[in-house]
């Protein structure tokens, strides 16, 4: 099974995904980044869309390991490991 980088952004973000799809393409990793119109309410109410995003995400790419990334991170390294996990959700933080 193969992975492939995800995830959504509002147009205010769309700045941001440049610079992930660089990231991505220099390390070889396939994505998938999809622009939606901007949504209404707090970011509570934006944050609960991640998992419709995500389900849609899967549905894309029934085949593949999704991570779900926000577009504003920067990969730093490879993310091969991830492929081999069996988990349905993964989280790793660094303060």
């Amino acid at each position: 099974m193969t992975y492939i980088v995800a995830g959504w952004y509002t147009p205010n973000y769309a700045h941001w995904v440049a610079p992930l799809k660089s990231d991505l393409e220099r390390l070889r990793v396939a994505y998938d980044f999809v622009e939606v119109p901007p949504l209404a309410g707090n970011w509570e109410t934006r944050t609960r869309q991640k998992a419709i995003h995500v389900r849609a995400a899967m549905e894309r790419h029934p085949d593949k390991t999704i991570v779900f990334v926000d577009v504003d991170c920067t990969i730093m390294g490879r993310l091969g490991d991830l492929e081999n996990t069996s988990a349905d959700v993964l989280v790793y933080g660094r303060p």
